[in-house]
């Protein structure tokens, strides 16, 4: 990835000046193992072609689809990264004699089942609550020359560049809050990764925690904090006719401890349904952090435990609960504080895994789904790899690009023109029209 030179003291933004105060300290975390129960992965041979109440074999009906908000210009993200590669063949699950083939460990008789979701295809029973509040399914996400190296197809990802040779010196998040930029205190905010390239900006302020509770010194009532924050308090006070690169820098002070009370008073929140895990207590925050009027825009949460090389099975099985259970609590929160119309919530994750198992997990693979949930349209939307039609590798062959899926997101939820935020302008998704409803 292409970097920037370190910056003058004439040169720094808000948001330097943000993390430079250690609200925005950190480096992106690497992905990790999880400490899992076993479960047993679910079975293919038996489930439903077409669950209760779908008509159209690729669309699955809810009873009260959430309608977008008309004001484009009031719309919210939510990004949930799954970082070390999603098995999307064990989350959007096709029931395929092949994929059986290819996984006879891993795919096996046994009393959990997937559950439906459109003819042919089913979801992996942790993502029940989702299906059940009404998910959107985005098949096949990759890229036309994939790799299997974590730091290059993260970095693809990040930048919004699937063919990692465009040279962008932003994130792709980033470059979504430049736009969305209002002079807020803060655009764009990384729950959990640090200073992820994800948000890279330009102009705005976009703020990495290295993790949740990274703020906690700006509300503790010990004496020797209080005094440091009197001593911020007048550092940040403005003064007239002073250098550009003061004001700035008192800017930032300011916005630090205004931010530092927003989430003192979001620890104090009741409880709101959400996991007791780390997703689920980062996705609860970032409802509070919607709901506040601190003009974040852009959410970016990290969820790490996806490189399932070995112990599949039972690994991926509690990752997807988590998940699933994590983002349905959001989706009610959000109902509750009546942003459900404004919030979209999508995942990313650098690659898929390989079709084929090698022993109890799978290698790194190339293509995958994305889940996206909010005012959407629920089911499946474009076309799955084929299983009979692997490339030399032996790997899923993408069909949507990564640049297809972020412009998609661009210009029909946020109202940002491709050409503006992406390499050569990439087009809308094929079935972008009907992915959101209206």
């Amino acid at each position: 990835m292409t970097t920037s030179s370190k910056p003058t003291p004439s040169s720094l933004t808000r948001r330097q000046i943000l993390t430079m105060m250690g609200i925005g300290g950190g480096t992106a975390a690497a992905a990790g193992y999880g400490l899992l129960s076993p479960r047993k992965q679910g079975d293919l041979s038996s489930f439903p072609a077409q669950g209760p109440g779908i008509s159209n074999p690729r669309v699955a009906s809810v009873a009260e689809p959430i309608i977008a908000s008309g004001d484009v210009g009031n719309r919210l993200l939510v990004v949930i990264e799954l970082r070390g590669g999603n098995d999307g063949l064990a989350t959007v699950i096709p029931d395929s004699g092949r994929l059986r083939d290819l996984r006879p460990n891993l795919v096996g008789a046994n009393d959990t089942q997937p559950v439906p979701f459109v003819e042919g295809t089913g979801l992996h029973p942790g993502l029940a609550p989702l299906r059940d509040r009404g998910l959107a399914v985005i098949e096949g996400i990759g890229t036309s020359n994939p790799d299997g190296s974590h730091f290059e197809m993260e970095t693809r990802w990040w930048e919004g560049d699937g063919s990692g040779q465009a040279g962008l010196r932003t994130g792709f998040l980033g470059r979504l809050c430049d736009h969305l930029d209002v002079e807020a205190p803060i655009t764009g905010l990384s729950l959990g990764a640090g200073d992820t390239p994800f948000l890279l900006a330009e102009r705005a302020t976009t703020v990495g925690l290295p993790d949740p509770w990274a703020g906690w010194f700006l509300n503790e009532p010990d004496p020797w904090y209080q005094n440091l924050r009197r001593g911020l308090e007048r550092l940040g006070d403005n003064t007239t006719g002073e250098p550009a690169r003061f004001a700035a820098a008192r800017a930032g002070i300011e916005n630090t401890l205004a931010f530092g009370e927003v989430l003192g008073s979001l620890d104090d929140e009741e409880d709101r349904g959400f996991p007791e895990t780390q997703l689920g207590y980062q996705l609860q925050l970032a409802g509070g952090l919607l709901d506040s009027d601190f003009g974040v825009r852009i959410l970016h949460v990290p969820f790490g435990g996806f490189d399932t090389h070995d112990g599949q099975m039972y690994s991926h099985d509690d990752l997807m609960t988590d998940l699933g259970s994590s983002m349905a609590a959001l989706q009610d929160d959000l109902a509750t504080r009546g942003l459900a119309e404004r919030t979209l919530i999508m995942t990313t994750s650098e690659f898929g895994r390989r079709p084929e198992e090698n022993g109890s997990g799978t290698d790194h693979g190339t293509a995958g789904p994305a889940l996206v949930c909010g005012p959407v349209v629920p089911g499946v939307h474009g076309d799955a790899p084929d299983l009979s039609g692997l490339d030399a590798d032996g790997n899923l062959i993408a069909t949507t690009m990564v640049e297809e899926y972020y412009a998609t997101i661009a210009e029909g939820w946020l109202g940002i023109p491709a050409a503006s935020v992406l390499a050569k302008g990439a087009p809308q998704a094929s079935f972008s029209a009907d992915l959101f409803t209206t």
